[in-house]
């Protein structure tokens, strides 16, 4: 009798320990769901199945036009495999290259008001992998309703052609440019980044798969001849990550490997005609396109025009930058080239237009323009297999914006095509003119211009 009480009671405790067991289980998914997992969370999925475009060669009209949610009114384009992928500080939308239809979504409502640091690094808070098939978007939400006001932050890593979830998490940063170094740099295989903790005086870089498994971690103290870096900045490649390092000797560009963190190769800022100052690093087809953090868009070798090129594979120079004769301008480094911009000489209009001259400096091919009004910013012009498409928002002496902005497609045969598009004032800024698989987009961010309050109009020219 006892005997069976004793093992009843025993029992009865093993029940009462597995019961609690499993309360506590269920208090902490909870618990992560209302802390990690940010309410206000929606998935649109895939529909149907995806197709893979290629980027037009030419363009000859308006296609198509999608309206949604931008209540910040910094939306920002960037290229996927099936099309355009719109960022808002909410969340990312895929649209179809051809149809302009959203494939899928990824938006948090409850977002709300950001902060203004936070609205001016929203062109950075959203990456995709230079394999196009991850997209990392990282989220401000801030402490209102009768809170301190201050931020917190968070990253989603989606699979860019279903937008299915790859990783996720929160992240420790005090402020937007904290987070956007912790969040790091989207590659093909991970996250790669920099993260310094002041109190032990550690400089570390690394990087983390999708499987956030660390697939390596390294010192990054040991990249300076002495001291610490005091601005680390990367740039991905495939199977090279590059970094610009400034240390108190100089500022370094490295090509690390990007399975073993080995460096690769090493530029110096006294070498070439790489500038002193801290580097900026651009992909450009398959190479890379390298300026000055302080240069100015006016000026040649500024961001957008850079003037010297390197291969990331080897850390080769391929070019210091074009060659030009009297009035002829680089307007946009690419992948092919310099595009040069020919302004008009004596009058005569066979000596305006442009010229695309390869990295060896020698002539490619040219187009003739019929009135030798052309944009001279970067943001403005994009170059097609087909010919030049500029979009013009201002008078060029005047620098008023126009009742109406005109995209114009100049072909390499000297045929024009000119769409109209309202609204110029609205559509001004480097992230939101590009030209991606299926279509050229351009979209208009401001809430006057027919799209409504806290909405955003993407135009899609093909």
């Amino acid at each position: 009798m006892n005997l069976q009480l004793k093992e009843n009671g025993k029992l009865g405790r093993l029940w009462r320990v597995i019961l609690l067991s499993i309360f506590i289980v269920l208090v902490l998914i909870v618990s992560y769901f209302f802390l990690v997992v940010d309410q206000g969370v929606e998935r649109r999925e895939l529909v149907g199945e995806p197709e893979n475009y290629q980027i037009p060669k030419e363009i000859g009209g308006l296609s198509w036009t999608w309206v949604g949610e931008d209540p910040n009114r910094n939306s920002s384009v960037h290229a996927i495999p099936q099309g355009a992928l719109i960022a808002t500080a909410h969340g990312v939308f895929a649209l179809d290259g051809k149809s302009g239809e959203e494939i899928w979504s990824f938006s948090d409502s409850s977002v709300g008001e950001i902060s203004s640091e936070w609205h001016e690094l929203l062109d950075e808070a959203t990456q995709v992998s230079p394999d196009m098939q991850h997209v990392m978007h990282v989220t401000e939400y801030v402490n209102g309703d009768g809170g301190d006001g201050s931020s917190r932050f968070g990253f989603e890593v989606l699979d860019s052609v279903s937008g299915e979830s790859v990783q996720s998490g929160s992240l420790d940063s005090q402020g937007p440019e904290e987070a956007l170094y912790e969040a790091g740099v989207l590659t093909d295989k991970g996250r790669a980044f920099f993260s310094v903790d002041q109190e032990i005086g550690e400089y570390s870089l690394g990087l983390v798969s999708f499987d956030s498994e660390s697939v390596w971690d390294k010192n990054a103290v040991e990249l300076c001849d002495s001291g610490d870096p005091s601005s680390v900045d990367f740039s991905a490649f495939p199977e090279v990550l590059i970094s610009s390092v400034e240390c108190s000797e100089g500022t370094f560009l490295l090509g690390f490997d990007m399975d073993s963190g080995e460096v690769s190769w090493r530029i110096d800022s006294g070498s070439v005609a790489l500038p002193d100052s801290f580097l900026r690093v651009r992909n450009v087809g398959d190479y890379a396109a390298l300026s000055s953090s302080d240069s100015d868009f006016s000026a040649p070798g500024s961001l957008g025009v850079e003037e010297v090129v390197i291969d990331p594979q080897t850390g080769n120079i391929i070019s210091e930058g074009p060659v030009l004769d009297e009035r002829e301008y680089p307007v946009l480094t690419t992948g092919e080239g310099y595009l040069i911009d020919v302004n008009d000489r004596e009058g005569e209009e066979s000596d305006r237009g442009y010229i695309l001259q390869d990295f060896q400096g020698d002539f490619v091919k040219d187009v003739v323009r019929s009135d030798g009004e052309i944009s001279r910013s970067p943001s403005d012009i994009l170059l097609l297999e087909g010919g030049v498409v500029e979009r013009k928002l201002r008078d060029l002496v005047s620098k008023e914006y126009l009742d109406s902005g005109v995209i114009r497609f100049v072909s390499w045969r000297g045929e024009e095509v000119e769409i109209e598009l309202p609204c110029p004032e609205a559509q001004g800024g480097l992230q939101n003119f590009l030209a991606v698989p299926g279509a050229v987009v351009s979209i208009d961010r401001d809430a006057g211009c027919g799209s409504g309050e806290g909405k955003v109009t993407v135009n899609g020219f093909r």
